[in-house]
């Protein structure tokens, strides 16, 4: 579409501040979680061995 139709396309606009804003704690968010599903995993191997 970009290759074919570029003339009737028009530019996208920059993120807002709050649109960055979001994006930085939707980040977070999948760090925190991903951290949370790493240490949840570890405790259950530790207690597997146990």
């Amino acid at each position: 579409m970009v290759r074919i139709d570029h003339a009737q396309l028009r530019p996208i606009a920059g993120d807002s501040e709050q649109g960055q804003a979001v994006k930085v704690v939707a980040r977070a968010h999948r760090t925190l979680i991903g951290e949370r599903t790493r240490i949840l995993q570890r405790m259950r191997t530790a207690l597997e061995v146990v």
